[in-house]
């Protein structure tokens, strides 16, 4: 007879019913008597067809969150969240983008289903459509909007966008492998209005002014990786360093200069187009310092902001830079 594998807790609750049963009646009980009515128990009306359904819809999705924060717009990473981290993030009458995203069968419809569920009386459920077959109750215009989409391809990611700019919460369900291949179909389009002048770039997560124009955005790109500098009093200063080969290299150079002029100035790293090993680290900003921004070949350009120089950052934030000239760079 093969061996049966159990996990602790489950084998502490056979011990507690064993420990009851021998409490309760003369008779003595044993931990294999128990542990085969169980299995009894269990395979009584069970189908193959219940197996497989439990494996499919296990929750083995994940979600971005992109949503506005004052001037700024910051884009979040969740692994695998349930019902109550989402709504914890979500704020009524702001705009926000949340997609789930996962392999086929990995219950992000189910769980759209349960978050919107949830969500009726807060939010207006403008549209539910795609593979969805919900019964989703459309409230009178008392709440924000929520437009809800199911298997969303490129066209439905572009046109929601639109949605998310008439500040409406909108929800997407979509195929991807992983992060990176989620952010490049969610900010590969070459969105516009992402434009922003103002973003976090010190280590308190703290607004500073960050003001580079096009000019000296393709003149970073043509040159190897640059560190910039940015001190307390919005002074800029662009420090060519060779040895920076690697993003890993830039954080801890990064690290050493937030502990020689201290955390109330921020550093950004920027790197050229031939340096796009910042990308293995979208799935875990807390591996990067705050205040890392990368290039890639695009133009696309990526923040990470929030937490600390210590505890790594919180989220990456996708940003564009100011078309405006700068002229303080020479």
């Amino acid at each position: 007879m093969p061996g049966v594998q159990i996990d602790h807790e489950q084998w502490s609750k056979i011990e507690a019913i064993v420990h009851e049963l021998n409490q309760r009646n003369n008779q003595t009980y044993d931990k294999e008597q128990v542990l085969k009515f169980v299995i009894a128990r269990g395979l009584h009306g069970l189908t193959p067809e219940m197996i497989v359904d439990n494996e499919q819809f296990q929750r083995r999705h994940n979600a971005v969150l992109h949503f506005k924060h004052g001037e700024a717009e910051v884009f979040v990473h969740m692994e695998k969240p349930d019902v109550a981290e989402v709504l914890s993030r979500l704020t009524p009458g702001r705009a926000f983008m949340l997609v789930i995203y996962g392999e086929a069968n990995t219950g992000k419809t189910t769980f759209i289903r349960d978050l919107a569920d949830a969500m009726e009386g807060r939010w207006d459920i403008i549209m539910a459509d795609g593979n969805l077959d919900a019964d989703f109750t459309a409230f009178s215009g008392a709440h924000p909007g929520l437009i809800i989409r199911d298997d969303a391809d490129q066209e439905i990611i572009d046109a929601a966008w639109q949605d998310y700019s008439n500040d409406c919460g909108v929800i997407l369900a979509t195929v991807a492998p992983n992060l990176a291949a989620v952010t490049r179909r969610l900010y590969g389009s070459g969105r516009q209005g992402m434009a922003i002048e103002q973003f976090p770039v010190s280590a308190s997560g703290e607004p500073d002014n960050l003001l580079l124009s096009e000019e000296t955005r393709e003149r970073i790109i043509r040159n190897n990786p640059w560190t910039l500098r940015l001190t307390a009093d919005g002074e800029r200063v662009i420090v060519p360093d060779a040895a920076l080969r690697s993003t890993l290299d830039a954080q801890r150079k990064i690290a050493e200069m937030a502990r020689m002029h201290g955390p109330d100035e921020g550093y950004v790293l920027v790197s050229g187009e031939n340096c796009t090993g910042w990308q293995q680290y979208l799935d875990e900003p807390q591996q990067c310092t705050p205040g890392l921004v990368a290039f890639d070949a695009a133009g696309r350009a990526w923040l990470t902001c929030g937490g600390d120089h210590f505890n790594g950052a919180l989220a990456w934030l996708p940003v564009a830079l100011s078309d405006e000239q700068d002229d303080s760079n020479g």
